[in-house]
């Protein structure tokens, strides 16, 4: 990357979408193809991905030197991570990056953000002060997995569904909407009301759930019954099947 001279041939008037500007890193990239490549057919690769971030950062400033030859800048990056292969701060220091090729006087500040998926729990954490608390539960497809989510010192509980029930914890020739559950979002919710949590933002993103939270409800005491009157946990291909819902036991 160092050696290309890639700052060099960005026209000042280049503003790109995201697809210009993998199109942009492909095409001076020219060197390091068959990297690019094996980068680009990895699921989790996070190579291509960072770069992509780099440039955004040299580019959109580039667009207007008006804005990057002032003194005493400085710029705050906010971005959402990017589903699978980078997070929020991965996301942010490569667009700081990019921005300091442009600006190097300039103060960059990185912010972890999260749109409610991915990420979300450390945010907060960082935001609040909040402690990280582990937790075993289960997946989408109720596997045993170890989940994370953050709580406060006055007990409110910062819960991502995608720490229990993400897409992106379950391998692509796995995913199976009909069989996915909710069911360790609501282990992760008993656990946070077990150890104090008396308030909850919970994060609806980038889930793998397709049971509309009747997993979740059922890992907090709701019981569900069929037409036979047997009880058992719904999931994306069986919630036709509930005929009656019990929420006599639910957890307060």
């Amino acid at each position: 990357y160092e050696n290309i001279g890639i700052w060099e041939s960005i026209p000042s008037t280049f503003l790109p979408d995201r697809q210009q500007v993998v199109a942009f890193v492909a095409s001076q990239w020219k060197s390091e193809s068959i990297t690019m490549k094996k980068t680009l057919n990895s699921s989790r690769g996070l190579g291509i991905n960072y770069y992509i971030c780099k440039y955004w950062g040299i580019v959109l400033l580039k667009s207007n030197e008006k804005v990057w030859k002032q003194k005493d800048m400085r710029i705050v990056v906010a971005t959402d991570s990017y589903k699978g292969c980078l997070s929020s701060v991965q996301a942010g220091t490569a667009m700081a990056e990019g921005i300091l090729k442009v600006v190097p006087h300039a103060e960059v500040d990185v912010l972890n953000v999260s749109d409610g998926g991915e990420g979300m729990a450390n945010a907060f954490a960082e935001a609040t002060g909040a402690s990280m608390v582990n937790v075993c539960v289960h997946d989408a497809l109720r596997h045993h997995i170890s989940a994370s989510y953050a709580i406060t010192s006055d007990g409110c509980a910062y819960i991502e569904t995608a720490a229990a029930s993400g897409l992106f914890l379950i391998r692509e020739e796995d995913r199976n909407p009909m069989q996915a559950s909710s069911f360790g979002t609501g282990e992760m919710i008993m656990h946070a009301l077990h150890h104090g949590a008396r308030r909850m933002v919970i994060g609806l993103g980038g889930s793998a759930m397709t049971d509309g939270g009747t997993g979740m409800l059922a890992a907090c005491g709701v019981e569900f019954k069929n037409k036979e009157g047997c009880s058992f946990v719904p999931d994306g291909g069986t919630l036709c099947q509930i005929a009656h819902i019990d929420t006599s036991k639910m957890a307060d």
